[in-house]
């Protein structure tokens, strides 16, 4: 068999910890000062932060290839539908990336922290990563290429400069577009010349904490699609795969 070389996303780093963790222990992060200077005339693109399992879908040696976190995809029950969808797509989803993007997405069929009642798909497209590149494209051309595989994308709140932790904050306490709790937080890409240069989060402290303190279940509670759209709906693109 050949050797898979699966792709791990760069990881993200949280922002104004000093503000907003106060003394929490966190993996990576930027200071506030950091921040600043992190963001200062940047342009960025705010997206809403959703509490999924990160995964990913790409193709080598003509082989669908379905990862996590720069591993194969786990066997947990959760990824069953995942597993079943994506093998219906596959030859619509190869037409469009080939073997030169891996699509990387939230899971969201499973309930971790924040639950999600109002779902367009349980596949909900975060990211893409060019490996011919070895970078991620941006914000345009994911979109461009997410409405092309017919997934969504994640919701984007904000384009512009930021000013500082005072203008991110009330962001953090709206509603998310799928559901009818908080957002889990804020998710941010630095864009330049057609690429993305950063990646930066602001998580609901709640959130995080709530995270730190269980472990997910075995049998996790499902979130549930949107009002009117079944499990079948979301193999629109069956009707390529049967030409």
């Amino acid at each position: 068999m050949d050797h898979i070389d699966y792709v791990d996303f760069p990881s993200t780093p949280h922002i104004y910890y000093n503000s907003h963790f106060r003394g929490e222990k966190v993996h990576a992060f930027y200071t506030d000062e950091a921040s600043d200077k992190l963001l200062e005339g940047k342009t960025v693109k705010l997206e809403e932060k959703l509490d999924g399992s990160n995964v990913g879908i790409g193709f080598e040696y003509g082989q669908l290839v379905l990862q996590s976190r720069g591993h194969k995809l786990g066997s947990h029950s959760q990824y069953d539908l995942l597993k079943n969808w994506a093998e219906v797509m596959r030859y619509h989803f190869q037409e469009i990336i080939g073997e030169t993007y891996v699509v990387f997405g939230e899971w969201m069929f499973a309930k971790h922290t924040v639950p999600y009642d109002n779902l367009p798909h349980y596949f909900i497209g975060t990211g893409v990563w060019d490996k011919e590149e070895g970078r991620p494209i941006s914000t345009e051309r994911r979109y461009a290429l997410f409405e092309e595989m017919g997934i969504p994308h994640a919701p984007l709140l904000y384009t512009g400069e930021i000013s500082g932790y005072d203008q991110l904050a009330p962001l953090l306490g709206r509603n998310s577009e799928f559901g009818s709790t908080k957002i889990e937080g804020l998710y941010g890409r630095i864009e330049k010349e057609g690429g993305v240069e950063g990646y930066f989060k602001l998580v609901n402290r709640e959130f995080w904490l709530k995270r730190q303190q269980t472990q997910f279940p075995k049998n996790p509670v499902q979130n549930t699609l949107r009002e009117g759209i079944g499990l079948s709906d979301l193999f629109w693109a069956d009707r390529w795969v049967r030409k």
